[in-house]
């Protein structure tokens, strides 16, 4: 069995979806499948390349493809998409990942109706609803959901991340017959560190005594990190670490509200982090804040179960899909999406209660070490592709 995985993005991107495409690629191949990833040629936020690389890593090919722009603020970078190149690979199955454009879209029109392969269309949100966007945006996604409306249209199974996605989300609930549920997993990077270790680095980062409050991911108007610098402000005896890039006007907007509200010496930006430096932030926080403010922009929550892994307590937005991954653990608490002061409160009782927040961690410790791995989640992949081989 031969799949291609089409993705827009590879890591070092700091991404759910990225991470999950490059473990579960080489899981894939552990288990026999033979795997080719076809994605743009990026380096990092505002850094790509406009040659093709063409590489092996761990038993998974990799095209690279020359990027003609990136419109990293809206996850976009513009390729010419490699028709020969998926032609010649001739794959069983097309696995695409979205949302996207220039690059599932095209070749997800032409596996299915032209090379006449199965096509997989993988759903992590619903396209993008930016908050402050013009005519002319909010315009030209109404025109992208048509295609991605069509995608699904063309697929042979849906995949969704989670129940509360499927069930919220504006265009799958009409699919719900072909729709597979397969959460995010737990790459084996992230585990409990000692504490030798654990202070070196926070040695090395220059970090205080004072307790960390941590937030990962992309930094955009949707993920509220600014929701979190303003409850720093009512937060005593503790630092905020950031870590994550984004679009550049977004991230010298939250800096300059840190320096409006005095923070610069409570809020520090750290910029990207690879996934093992990201365990060791994980590890040093003593909790992890996913404020998150517009519900189409969460529709899992990966970040949470990384946290779990070094039993480190998580707050959480009450956004659907994490609100459910908390319920169920036991691992954090829940305040409202876009309230401060709200926030604020729920950092200020685990700093004043830590043995709560170490109850806490350790329930979402053992729930996320007890589900979400990569081998088990691959079996059911693998099970999904037979399937549909085996159908005509």
């Amino acid at each position: 069995m031969k799949v291609a995985m089409i993705t827009p993005y590879p890591p070092p991107r700091l991404g759910g979806r990225e991470f999950w495409v490059e473990w579960m690629s080489q899981e894939l191949a552990r288990q026999g499948v033979e795997v080719v990833v076809f994605t743009a040629n990026v380096l990092d936020y505002h850094r790509s390349s406009r040659k093709l690389e063409i590489s092996h890593v761990n038993g998974v090919k990799y095209y690279k493809l020359p990027v003609l722009w990136d419109i990293d603020k809206y996850s976009t970078p513009v390729v010419w998409p490699p028709f020969r190149a998926l032609r010649e690979e001739n794959p069983d199955i097309v696995h695409i990942h979205e949302p996207n454009l220039f690059l599932t879209t095209p070749l997800a029109a032409y596996a299915r109706l032209v090379l006449k392969k199965k096509l997989v269309t993988h759903c992590y949100s619903d396209p993008f609803d930016w908050h402050g966007e013009g005519v002319l945006f909010k315009a030209a996604m109404a025109f992208y959901s048509q295609l991605y409306h069509w995608k699904l249209k063309m697929a042979d199974r849906v995949i969704v991340l989670s129940e509360e996605y499927r069930d919220q989300s504006r265009h799958l609930p009409r699919w719900w017959g072909k729709t597979t549920l397969l959460p995010m997993c737990l790459a084996p990077v992230f585990c409990k560190l000692d504490a030798e270790s654990v202070a070196r680095f926070r040695r090395e980062k220059g970090f205080g005594p004072e307790p960390i409050v941590l937030y990962v991911g992309r930094l955009d108007t949707r993920k509220g990190v600014d929701v979190l610098i303003r409850a720093m402000k009512e937060v005593e005896g503790a630092q905020c670490v950031i870590v994550g890039k984004g679009e550049q006007n977004t991230e010298e907007v939250l800096r300059r509200l840190t320096a409006e509200l005095g923070l610069e010496s409570k809020v520090r930006f750290m910029g990207r982090a690879e996934q093992v430096e990201l365990n060791f932030y994980y590890n040093s926080a003593d909790m992890m804040v996913l404020p998150t403010v517009d519900r189409s922009a969460e529709t899992f929550g990966a970040v949470l179960l990384e946290a779990w892994t070094a039993g480190t307590p998580v707050i959480s937005a009450d956004n659907p899909a994490p609100a459910r991954l908390i319920q169920d653990s036991g691992g954090g608490l829940l305040v409202a999406r876009g309230d401060s002061h709200e926030l604020a409160g729920a950092v200020q009782s685990l700093l004043r209660n830590p043995q709560t927040a170490l109850t806490l961690g350790g329930k979402g410790q053992a729930f996320a070490q007890s589900h979400f791995s990569y081998p088990s989640t691959a079996v059911q992949l693998i099970q999904m592709y037979r399937e549909l081989l085996a159908t005509p």
